[in-house]
């Protein structure tokens, strides 16, 4: 009787083992939520980057015409700040260079200045033209997230 007990009770923990062909990890939701926030965060601020320059710039620098935020979200998420991209935006529409040729200069840990500098433009100049224009991106980005989309509601409380 005490075998017989004892096996049963080896027995319960196994089947609870078994896996019905679907195997979730325990963060697999957690992942998730993880990946909408970065989401989230990104799309405001490439759209309000988008809205702040005009199409002729994005031609310039190579960034779509179509759909600038796009393009630009790309970039916040793979980890640009928002000064930075600014700050690269300027670089590559003062040189004429694409957008994406600047940034990946970057990626590989090359200083703004150094950048702007084998262009011969002037760091400090573009640096303060830069800070003027992330003023405006940040009023932009302070406007969006007072707009909210309408609901079933109609826009009514």
């Amino acid at each position: 009787m005490n075998a017989l007990l004892v096996a049963l009770l080896w027995a319960a923990p196994a089947a609870a083992q078994m896996e019905l062909g679907t195997s979730v990890a325990p963060d697999f939701f957690a992942e998730r939520k993880a990946a909408a926030v970065g989401r989230s965060t990104a799309a405001p601020l490439a759209l309000a980057l988008s809205l702040s320059f005009d199409a002729a710039t994005w031609a310039r620098i190579g960034v779509s015409t179509s759909a600038p935020a796009a393009d630009l979200a790309n970039y916040v998420s793979h980890g640009c700040y928002k000064l930075e991209l600014i700050e690269l935006i300027s670089i590559a529409a003062s040189a004429g260079k694409p957008l994406a040729l600047l940034a990946a200069r970057r990626e590989k840990r090359e200083s703004l200045r150094k950048i702007a500098q084998s262009y011969s433009l002037d760091y400090d100049a573009l640096l303060e033209v830069a800070l003027q224009d992330e003023r405006l991106v940040t009023l932009r980005l302070e406007g969006l997230g007072r707009v909210a989309p309408l609901g079933p509601s109609g826009g009514k409380p």
